[in-house]
């Protein structure tokens, strides 16, 4: 699913419901962030990003040990993940004002 084209309006409550249910779940759970390291918002809020970033490590460290001439620049390490305070990150204390 690519950014999905938002109607001008809702003709109904439950239209917009399965609108909403469909774009949140793709959202969520399928599209990757550039800001979170490639990351899609699930994954950062329940902690799965640094096991998803090793394991991708792992494999394009695999990669580039076995065909060293299919990476136009030296090999590096996929980019970190990187959170930011907010929503994302369940353990945060609230500051006080």
């Amino acid at each position: 699913m690519n950014w999905p084209e938002f109607p001008d309006r809702f003709y109904s409550l439950a239209e917009a419901r399965s609108f909403c249910t469909e774009f949140y779940d793709w959202y969520n759970g399928e599209h990757r962030h550039s800001g979170t390291g490639m990351h899609t918002p699930f994954n950062v809020h329940h902690g799965r990003a640094p096991a998803i970033h090793h394991a991708r490590a792992r494999v394009l460290t695999t990669a580039y040990a076995e065909h060293p001439e299919r990476f136009v620049r030296q090999h590096r390490s996929h980019q970190r993940s990187r959170r930011r305070p907010g929503s994302t990150n369940p353990k945060r204390k609230e500051r006080t004002q």
